[in-house]
């Protein structure tokens, strides 16, 4: 996101879409002028920076003039949306041209499986696949990497094997600490490298940067 926001020779605005219980907002506002949205009941109860602004809306009809934002955000969200095209062509609507989407997505198609269905994904994408969708939509693909590429094996493996066995539960579980601070240095690590350029094969996710 720092990478982004250099981009632009003013304060930027950005707007995080699904923004969820607001875990990235404190961040955000350091490099814009943030507006987050959720279409969740709960969102009074969420502390967020005072310098953020938080409104309860659809990421399908988003409650802003076209052409408002510098940066969108879209961070596992697109997955959430049964109209996903719909949900792009909204994001690309209010973005001011020469504008950034910065999203992420669940990679692997074969993967798709309870724990996705658990979490209300409609799907995964193939690299392919999302950015044939992005380019539909009007974007122009800035950068495209997988992402969670350390921790692939593993959890491709934990996968496979749920789904043979037909396991209904989710992937997500405590750890030890220990482990917990380890695969935590991975993803840490991974993302170092994201940002010095590198561009990974394959993984669980995939980062896209697109511009209007």
């Amino acid at each position: 996101v720092k990478k982004i926001v250099r981009l632009f020779s003013h304060t930027p605005r950005i707007l995080d879409v699904g923004c969820g219980r607001g875990e990235l907002l404190e961040n955000l506002g350091q490099l814009g002028k943030v507006v987050a949205v959720d279409n969740s009941d709960n969102l009074q109860a969420w502390k967020v920076p005072e310098s953020c602004r938080l409104i309860q809306c659809d990421g399908n009809s988003l409650c802003f003039k076209d052409s408002s934002f510098d940066l969108v955000i879209m961070l596992d969200i697109l997955e959430h949306f049964e109209d996903d095209f719909g949900a792009l062509r909204e994001a690309y609507s209010k973005l001011k041209p020469g504008g950034c989407l910065l999203m992420t997505v669940p990679a692997v198609p074969s993967l798709y499986g309870n724990h996705d269905i658990l979490l209300k994904h409609f799907r995964r994408y193939s690299q392919k696949s999302v950015l044939d969708l992005v380019k539909s939509a009007g974007f122009k693909v800035e950068r495209a990497t997988h992402w969670n590429f350390f921790l692939f094996l593993p959890i491709f493996l934990i996968r496979v094997i749920k789904k043979k066995v037909n396991s209904k539960s989710s992937d997500i579980f405590s750890m030890p600490e220990f482990v917990n601070r380890l695969l935590m240095g991975l993803l840490y690590l991974e993302s170092y490298l994201i940002g010095l350029g590198v561009n990974f094969p394959f993984g669980i996710n995939l980062l896209v940067v697109l511009r209007k």
